[in-house]
């Protein structure tokens, strides 16, 4: 049997590798290529994660390439309108008349909290 000169409780350390790791290729797309994709991504909506991996471009390459050709915005789901809720036009006399009904409330809600507080906080300086 062979004698090691490590105690039992010497933990050995594992060799690591001093080799550069490797990088992912660099690719140049054509700028007709990149309008392409562009064009494929609006069309399908598709996210700048479904882009990565469809196309193998970085998330930020998408942003930066459809900020340089002017398509910024939201893409995905909201862009199809899914979750988006449907507006519709309310007349200004109704929006003039809503306004005025929360105003009134708000004030009265108000008072109220405030009196209740004051209320409250004197009572409890008095019980001292």
């Amino acid at each position: 049997m062979k004698k090691t000169n490590k105690t039992k409780n010497q933990k050995t350390t594992p060799k690591v590798s001093t080799a550069p790791a490797k990088k992912a290729r660099r690719h140049s797309f054509t700028p007709q290529a990149r309008q392409e994709i562009l064009a494929t991504a609006t069309k399908e909506g598709l996210t700048a994660k479904q882009v990565q991996k469809k196309y193998g471009i970085s998330m930020v390459t998408f942003y930066l390439w459809r900020k340089k050709a002017g398509l910024s915005g939201q893409r995905g789901d909201v862009a199809k309108g899914v979750g988006k809720p449907k507006t519709t036009a309310i007349p200004a006399d109704l929006q003039k008349r809503v306004r005025a009904e929360v105003q009134s409330a708000m004030d009265q809600l108000v008072r109220e909290e405030v009196e209740n507080y004051l209320r409250t906080t004197l009572s409890a300086l008095a019980k001292r």
